[in-house]
């Protein structure tokens, strides 16, 4: 939403903005750190929540020692890809270990996908053809038994190829 030199607000869909250090990435230092333009899209952690204070984030994994500019991090800034809003019940689903439809379409198909239990959802595929149509299977999924979802990705197996 904004930044200034020490933090930036980011929009996390509560009641207020949350804020994120600039030095909360791995091995970010005064010189050496992420420049995140408004709108950006940020993977972070919730470090810290009190009810009267703004929520703090955080970008830093404990466990790797990689540099948040390799690209290697779990992490930070992404880039590129599609975003979208799913109802929160939905994001919990897709986050869950065990989503059958992400794993279905994983058979088929290859993307990358990052789910926030906070609803927001971002989307790369090769293509933005298959991006579109990964988005709008995930979409139709919520609701669906698995042997229906089975049925929808089949179809669209059969559509893309």
């Amino acid at each position: 939403m904004s930044r200034n030199s020490e933090f930036y607000k980011v929009d996390i869909r509560s009641p207020s903005a949350a804020f994120l250090p600039c030095l909360s990435f791995n091995a970010a230092t005064k010189r050496n750190r992420p420049q995140l333009e408004i709108g950006s899209l940020v993977y972070a952690r919730v470090e810290e929540a009190h009810a009267d204070l703004d929520t703090e984030l955080t970008c830093i994994d404990p466990e790797t020692k990689k540099c948040w500019n390799t690209g290697e991090v779990l992490l930070g800034e992404l880039k590129n890809g599609l975003s979208f809003e799913v109802a929160l019940s939905a994001a919990q689903r897709l986050v869950a270990v065990d989503c059958y439809v992400l794993d279905r379409l994983g058979k088929d198909f290859s993307y990358e996908l990052c789910a926030g239990t906070n609803g927001r959802v971002w989307l790369v595929a090769p293509t933005a053809r298959e991006t579109v149509l990964l988005l709008q299977a995930i979409r139709r999924s919520f609701g669906m038994t698995n042997v229906q979802v089975e049925a929808m990705v089949g179809k669209m197996v059969q559509v893309f190829s």
